[in-house]
């Protein structure tokens, strides 16, 4: 599974996802619990802004594109707990897709802390055809918006230190807040800060 970390705040969000949605043209669907088995697909900013208002910032959404997208996202129904009867969807099931996974700060102690979001994609996905799933490859295309965005993190982040299994990049707002004193990134209880090279 290919998959590359970042700590994010609300504003190295916007600039990932409008990037998305203006340069690459993908589509955004929230990883939520729906009443019905109808996802939403946010296609512009303007419609992006509009469910932060409900939904706030942070959370995991599909990025769909027209070059690699073959089958809808299969959408499953709960049938226990509190949301017994809603809707969600099944990851790595249609598609294919780009998962994209955004964390809020978050108070403790009275610091501000955030943890480490995601962007990734499976190495292979499940399509729905008459009657059976296929188990196809990742699309050239899905690799290379995958590859896209994580330049585009790159160019606008800084790395962090320690590296302990991977590396984790920080976003230039956020690296602001971080410089203010008025945001810590942590992950699995250590503390990461900016490293001063690139």
């Amino acid at each position: 599974m290919a998959e590359f970390n970042f700590f994010f705040n609300e504003q190295d969000e916007l600039s990932l996802i409008e990037f998305i949605l203006k340069d690459l043209s993908l589509s955004l669907v929230p990883d939520r619990y729906y009443d019905t088995s109808d996802h939403i697909v946010i296609k512009d900013m303007e419609s992006y802004k509009k469910l932060q208002d409900f939904f706030a910032y942070g959370g995991t959404y599909y990025l769909l594109g027209d070059g690699f997208y073959k089958c809808p996202l299969e959408m499953h129904q709960l049938t226990k707990g509190e949301n017994r009867g809603k809707y969600y969807i099944e990851p790595q099931y249609g598609g294919p897709a780009i998962d994209v996974h955004f964390r809020t700060a978050r108070k403790e102690s009275g610091e501000r802390l955030v943890s480490p979001g995601f962007v990734s994609h499976y190495p292979y996905y499940w399509v729905t055809r008459v009657n059976r799933n296929e188990k196809v490859k990742v699309p050239e295309k899905l690799k290379k918006a995958y590859n896209e965005i994580v330049k585009f993190i790159k160019r606008n982040s800084v790395p962090c230190e320690p590296v302990i299994r991977q590396r984790i990049w920080a976003g230039k707002y956020a690296v602001g807040e971080f410089m203010k004193g008025q945001l810590k990134f942590e992950w699995n209880n250590r503390n990461y800060s900016p490293s001063q090279r690139r």
